[in-house]
Protein backbone atom coordinates (compact mmCIF):
# COMPACT_ATOMS: atom_id res chain seq x y z
CA UNK A 1 0.00 0.00 0.00
CA UNK A 2 2.90 2.48 -0.31
CA UNK A 3 3.36 5.24 -2.70
CA UNK A 4 4.92 4.45 -5.91
CA UNK A 5 6.16 1.11 -4.75
CA UNK A 6 8.84 3.17 -1.99
CA UNK A 7 10.84 0.62 -0.14
CA UNK A 8 10.53 2.85 2.87
CA UNK A 9 7.10 4.77 4.14
CA UNK A 10 8.96 7.66 4.30
CA UNK A 11 12.57 9.76 4.31
CA UNK A 12 13.09 9.44 7.91
CA UNK A 13 12.47 5.97 7.84
CA UNK A 14 14.94 5.68 4.50
CA UNK A 15 17.98 7.55 6.60
CA UNK A 16 17.14 5.74 9.93
CA UNK A 17 17.28 1.97 8.26
CA UNK A 18 19.48 2.72 5.87
CA UNK A 19 22.49 3.79 8.32
CA UNK A 20 21.81 0.91 10.38
CA UNK A 21 22.06 -1.29 7.05
CA UNK A 22 25.06 0.02 6.42
CA UNK A 23 26.47 0.01 10.25
CA UNK A 24 25.92 -3.53 10.99
CA UNK A 25 27.69 -4.47 7.24
CA UNK A 26 30.30 -2.46 7.88
CA UNK A 27 29.39 -0.70 4.32
CA UNK A 28 31.28 3.07 4.38
CA UNK A 29 28.88 4.24 1.12
CA UNK A 30 26.50 2.68 -1.44
CA UNK A 31 25.01 3.41 -4.58
CA UNK A 32 21.45 4.00 -4.63
CA UNK A 33 18.86 3.91 -6.86
CA UNK A 34 15.25 5.45 -7.17
CA UNK A 35 13.50 2.24 -6.19
CA UNK A 36 10.37 1.57 -7.63
CA UNK A 37 9.70 4.21 -9.40
CA UNK A 38 11.95 2.77 -11.71
CA UNK A 39 9.44 0.55 -13.05
CA UNK A 40 6.53 1.04 -15.93
CA UNK A 41 3.70 3.47 -14.60
CA UNK A 42 5.59 4.82 -11.55
CA UNK A 43 6.62 8.35 -11.99
CA UNK A 44 10.40 8.32 -12.07
CA UNK A 45 10.60 12.07 -11.00
CA UNK A 46 9.23 11.30 -7.60
CA UNK A 47 12.02 8.30 -7.47
CA UNK A 48 14.62 11.07 -7.96
CA UNK A 49 13.31 13.45 -5.51
CA UNK A 50 13.55 10.61 -3.15
CA UNK A 51 16.94 10.20 -3.80
CA UNK A 52 18.22 13.48 -3.74
CA UNK A 53 16.15 14.37 -0.37
CA UNK A 54 17.89 11.10 1.06
CA UNK A 55 21.45 12.13 -0.65
CA UNK A 56 20.99 15.33 1.25
CA UNK A 57 20.69 13.88 4.27
CA UNK A 58 23.58 11.25 4.10
CA UNK A 59 25.78 12.99 1.35
CA UNK A 60 28.99 11.18 2.91
CA UNK A 61 27.08 7.81 2.33
CA UNK A 62 25.09 7.33 -0.27
CA UNK A 63 26.08 7.79 -3.81
CA UNK A 64 23.15 8.34 -6.17
CA UNK A 65 22.29 7.28 -9.36
CA UNK A 66 19.63 8.74 -11.05
CA UNK A 67 16.72 6.93 -12.81
CA UNK A 68 14.48 7.50 -16.34
CA UNK A 69 12.19 5.74 -18.10
CA UNK A 70 13.02 5.72 -21.61
CA UNK A 71 8.90 5.68 -22.74
CA UNK A 72 8.93 8.81 -21.48
CA UNK A 73 9.46 12.03 -24.03
CA UNK A 74 12.91 12.61 -25.40
CA UNK A 75 12.67 16.27 -24.34
CA UNK A 76 11.47 15.05 -20.58
CA UNK A 77 14.41 12.61 -20.36
CA UNK A 78 17.24 14.64 -21.35
CA UNK A 79 15.59 17.94 -19.02
CA UNK A 80 15.48 15.18 -16.29
CA UNK A 81 19.28 14.14 -16.83
CA UNK A 82 19.48 18.26 -16.96
CA UNK A 83 18.04 18.44 -13.51
CA UNK A 84 19.62 15.83 -11.91
CA UNK A 85 23.36 16.21 -13.60
CA UNK A 86 22.91 19.80 -11.99
CA UNK A 87 22.13 18.83 -8.47
CA UNK A 88 25.78 16.33 -8.78
CA UNK A 89 24.43 13.02 -9.70
CA UNK A 90 26.77 11.45 -11.61
CA UNK A 91 25.33 8.23 -12.40
CA UNK A 92 22.24 6.70 -14.76
CA UNK A 93 20.20 3.57 -13.82
CA UNK A 94 18.68 1.98 -16.48
CA UNK A 95 15.96 -1.02 -16.38
CA UNK A 96 14.26 -0.51 -19.77
CA UNK A 97 13.77 -4.13 -19.74
CA UNK A 98 11.31 -3.96 -17.55
CA UNK A 99 9.74 -0.84 -19.23
CA UNK A 100 7.87 -1.87 -21.96
CA UNK A 101 10.91 -3.53 -23.09
CA UNK A 102 11.99 -0.69 -24.21
CA UNK A 103 15.54 -1.31 -26.59
CA UNK A 104 18.78 -0.78 -25.18
CA UNK A 105 19.04 1.23 -28.70
CA UNK A 106 16.22 2.43 -29.10
CA UNK A 107 16.17 6.46 -29.92
CA UNK A 108 15.46 8.05 -26.50
CA UNK A 109 18.52 5.53 -24.96
CA UNK A 110 20.76 6.54 -27.45
CA UNK A 111 20.02 9.86 -26.62
CA UNK A 112 20.79 9.32 -22.96
CA UNK A 113 24.01 7.69 -24.18
CA UNK A 114 25.16 10.97 -26.16
CA UNK A 115 24.21 12.97 -22.89
CA UNK A 116 26.82 10.63 -20.88
CA UNK A 117 29.61 10.68 -23.52
CA UNK A 118 29.21 14.62 -23.15
CA UNK A 119 28.83 15.10 -19.33
CA UNK A 120 30.79 11.84 -18.06
CA UNK A 121 28.53 9.73 -16.81
CA UNK A 122 28.15 6.39 -15.84
CA UNK A 123 25.35 3.86 -17.30
CA UNK A 124 24.31 0.95 -15.64
CA UNK A 125 22.08 -1.02 -16.67
CA UNK A 126 19.73 -4.06 -14.96
CA UNK A 127 20.96 -5.82 -18.51
CA UNK A 128 21.56 -5.33 -22.09
CA UNK A 129 21.31 -7.72 -24.87
CA UNK A 130 24.34 -8.85 -26.24
CA UNK A 131 24.22 -7.51 -29.78
CA UNK A 132 23.21 -3.77 -28.15
CA UNK A 133 25.58 -3.75 -25.79
CA UNK A 134 28.79 -4.48 -28.67
CA UNK A 135 27.02 -1.40 -30.49
CA UNK A 136 26.07 1.17 -28.01
CA UNK A 137 29.73 0.42 -26.48
CA UNK A 138 31.40 1.02 -29.85
CA UNK A 139 29.56 3.78 -30.37
CA UNK A 140 30.17 5.48 -27.10
CA UNK A 141 33.55 4.58 -26.23
CA UNK A 142 33.39 7.54 -23.48
CA UNK A 143 30.97 5.98 -21.29
CA UNK A 144 31.45 3.16 -18.94
CA UNK A 145 28.93 0.91 -19.41
CA UNK A 146 28.06 -1.54 -16.26
CA UNK A 147 26.18 -4.66 -16.25
CA UNK A 148 23.99 -4.63 -13.40
CA UNK A 149 24.12 -8.60 -12.94
CA UNK A 150 27.14 -10.79 -14.63
CA UNK A 151 27.04 -13.76 -16.62
CA UNK A 152 29.35 -15.66 -18.26
CA UNK A 153 28.15 -14.68 -21.81
CA UNK A 154 29.06 -11.01 -21.05
CA UNK A 155 32.80 -12.47 -21.30
CA UNK A 156 33.66 -11.45 -24.85
CA UNK A 157 32.17 -8.30 -24.78
CA UNK A 158 34.41 -7.52 -21.21
CA UNK A 159 37.03 -8.44 -22.50
CA UNK A 160 37.25 -6.31 -25.75
CA UNK A 161 35.80 -3.25 -24.40
CA UNK A 162 37.83 -1.48 -21.96
CA UNK A 163 34.80 0.75 -21.22
CA UNK A 164 32.38 -2.41 -20.41
CA UNK A 165 31.94 -3.91 -16.75
CA UNK A 166 30.08 -6.40 -14.84
CA UNK A 167 28.80 -6.28 -11.18
CA UNK A 168 29.18 -9.65 -10.03
CA UNK A 169 25.44 -10.00 -8.35
CA UNK A 170 23.92 -12.56 -9.54
CA UNK A 171 23.18 -16.26 -8.42
CA UNK A 172 23.85 -18.99 -10.81
CA UNK A 173 25.34 -22.49 -10.96
CA UNK A 174 28.44 -23.44 -8.41
CA UNK A 175 32.04 -22.21 -9.32
CA UNK A 176 30.08 -19.59 -11.58
CA UNK A 177 32.26 -16.21 -9.95
CA UNK A 178 35.24 -18.48 -9.90
CA UNK A 179 34.90 -18.96 -12.92
CA UNK A 180 34.36 -15.95 -14.50
CA UNK A 181 37.32 -14.01 -12.56
CA UNK A 182 40.05 -16.74 -13.78
CA UNK A 183 38.69 -15.99 -16.78
CA UNK A 184 38.22 -12.34 -16.78
CA UNK A 185 40.93 -11.91 -13.95
CA UNK A 186 38.56 -9.64 -12.33
CA UNK A 187 39.45 -6.72 -13.85
CA UNK A 188 36.37 -5.41 -15.17
CA UNK A 189 34.05 -6.38 -12.05
CA UNK A 190 32.34 -4.50 -9.47
CA UNK A 191 30.61 -5.66 -6.01
CA UNK A 192 26.83 -5.18 -5.53
CA UNK A 193 24.05 -6.89 -4.00
CA UNK A 194 20.77 -5.50 -4.77
CA UNK A 195 20.18 -4.29 -0.94
CA UNK A 196 17.35 -3.09 0.17
CA UNK A 197 15.78 -5.68 -1.92
CA UNK A 198 17.85 -8.44 -0.91
CA UNK A 199 19.87 -9.26 2.17
CA UNK A 200 23.69 -8.31 1.46
CA UNK A 201 25.00 -11.47 2.92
Amino acid sequence: GWPHAATFQNLDEAERESVAFLDAHGIDAFVSVGGGQLHAGRDYHLGNDFLLALWRRLPERMIPFLSLNPNDSRDNVLAELDRMFDAGVRGIKLINAYQQRYPGDGPNLMAVYEYAAEHDLLAFNHQWEEEVIWKVSSEFPGVNFIFAHYGAWQDAVLKERANVYANIWGVSSMGWLDRGFLDLEAQESLVGSDSFLNPLS
